[in-house]
């Protein structure tokens, strides 16, 4: 899906929920241009809506995603199966010994991403501003839709679409995956606030300032 639709989609997604209004104000459209693309996505099944009561006027409705709206956006399911069979082919004997299943989930989960955070170019000089902006966009070229936001104390890394939603919602261990790829590149750890996973709007990690970056070890 591109264009228009693919644009409202992802503004809902990012914001949780929208009016006609807000996204006509959003994509600077007419009200009347995004009504008729919400009647296809409606159509697709690809949204869902609710009545916002009002103390006056005509009623206005707030448009979310259904899953399929969830699904129809970027996802990564090929990429992610390809990475754990090549991780899975390299376990020796010695590291299943004692583990559960989803030790060895984790266990996978923390080596690809810390391939991938290997090979981002962040140097020891880098300051954690810079290591998340870099980070943004490494993220905003896997789909994404990063944020990254100033907080007092600290850095705060938003992820709004996750790239394995429908599996994340049935085994959330898959979250350690990009608690893992995030704390890595910043150099420090970062701690897990929100997650799609738990049913909020996006990922949200935040990080803290006065702790020198260094390299994450990589699981064993």
């Amino acid at each position: 899906m591109e264009g228009t639709r693919m644009k409202i989609l992802t503004t809902i997604q990012r914001n949780g929920q929208a009016t006609v209004e807000g996204l006509a104000h959003s994509l600077e459209l007419a009200p009347a241009t995004i009504r008729r693309h919400m009647d296809i996505l409606q159509r697709d099944q690809l949204i869902t809506y609710r009545e916002v009561k009002k103390p006056t006027g005509r009623p206005e409705y707030s448009f979310s995603l259904t899953e399929a709206g969830h699904e129809v956006l970027p996802k990564e399911y090929q990429h992610l199966l390809g990475a754990l069979c090549k991780e899975m082919a390299s376990l020796e004997k010695e590291e299943l010994q004692g583990k559960s299943g989803k030790e060895v989930m984790a266990l996978l989960l923390c080596r690809i991403a810390q391939r991938i955070a290997d090979s981002i170019p962040v140097s020891a000089g880098d300051d954690l501003d810079k290591r998340a902006a870099t980070l943004a966009s490494v993220l905003e070229e896997g789909h994404l839709m990063p944020q990254v936001e100033q907080e007092d104390g600290g850095i705060r890394i938003k992820v709004f679409n996750c790239p394995f939603r429908s599996v994340a919602l049935e085994h959330s261990s898959l979250c350690i995956f990009h608690s893992h790829l995030i704390s890595s590149v910043l150099g420090v750890k970062a701690s897990l606030e929100e997650c799609i996973a738990r049913g909020d709007p996006s990922c949200s990690h935040l990080a803290y300032y006065g702790v020198a970056p260094s390299r994450v070890t990589p699981a064993r």
